[in-house]
């Protein structure tokens, strides 16, 4: 029988809790849509639509801190969830922007987690064992970045300042923090647990692929090329960075370009 540490039984906790709850906020869009496509909404749907808005004020407030738990569970080897110092930065911001977003209302939740965080890591910093920087890393981050930005230009016509200025508050507001959270919790921590179990990375690659396919079930009627195209090619896009790379610092950068270049192209048309 499979043993872990304490501090491995903690980071799959959180797993456990990020993975249900993003999961089931996607199911609960889905079957509200499906109903609505019926003509009718079953009065036991009523209860578990009420439940809703607290899953997702929790994944959005509470998904920073509970990350950052598991982070520091695994300091002494922070590699085993694929993430290095430039993911950390990245991480950082988005639980800044959760912050400043929503500093009126339960964005504290997220400011203390972040401020207790970032104390932690000027605090611990040489004892976060984090890998040795890789070129070919910081090589395909250049690669996808260059790649983007001319892509960009050309979608939105040669700088139509208003399309730019729409799709830089959808990539600098509402599309990083949710999309940094989904990097390390299906290539960071479904990962390092699939992993430990004994599974071959062949089948962690295609069990990502899947479960974050699943995390999308919205689209199957909202949207289905996002559901049956989109979405499930750049999970494998995704997934073959990090089996590559052995880091979600460059699928988290690709991961973000992709959604910025799908909205701009969708606001273009």
């Amino acid at each position: 029988m499979k043993t872990f540490t304490k501090q491995q039984i903690i980071t799959y906790f959180v797993l456990f809790i990020l993975l249900t709850d993003r999961i089931s906020v996607d199911v609960l869009q889905f079957l509200y849509l499906a109903f609505v496509k019926m003509g009718t909404v079953p009065a036991w749907f009523d209860a578990a639509k009420a439940i809703f808005p607290a899953m997702n004020a929790f994944y959005t407030f509470g998904a920073f801190g509970l990350i950052a738990i598991a982070i520091i569970m695994n300091k002494d080897d922070v590699q085993s969830l694929n993430i290095d110092k430039f993911y950390i930065f990245i991480f950082l911001y988005s639980g800044l922007v959760i912050f400043l977003e929503h500093v009126r209302g339960l964005g504290w939740l997220t400011g203390t987690a972040l401020f207790l965080f970032s104390l932690y890591l000027f605090l611990k910093n040489e004892e976060m064992n984090f890998p040795a920087r890789s070129p070919q890393v910081e090589r395909i981050s250049i690669f996808v970045i260059g790649t983007f930005v001319v892509c960009f230009i050309v979608v939105n016509d040669f700088l139509d300042l208003p399309k730019i200025s729409e799709s830089m508050h959808l990539f600098f507001v509402a599309t990083i923090p949710d999309l940094v959270y989904e990097e390390v919790i299906f290539r960071g921590m479904l990962w390092m647990f699939l992993k430990n179990l004994g599974w071959t990375e062949p089948k962690i690659f295609f069990a990502q692929t899947f479960l974050f396919w699943l995390a999308h079930i919205r689209y199957l009627l909202s949207n289905p090329f996002n559901f049956w195209i989109f979405v499930p090619l750049a999970s494998l896009l995704l997934g073959y960075i990090v089996l590559r790379f052995k880091s979600i610092t460059p699928s988290t950068i690709a991961h973000m370009l992709l959604n910025l270049f799908y909205g701009s192209l969708i606001i273009s048309l």
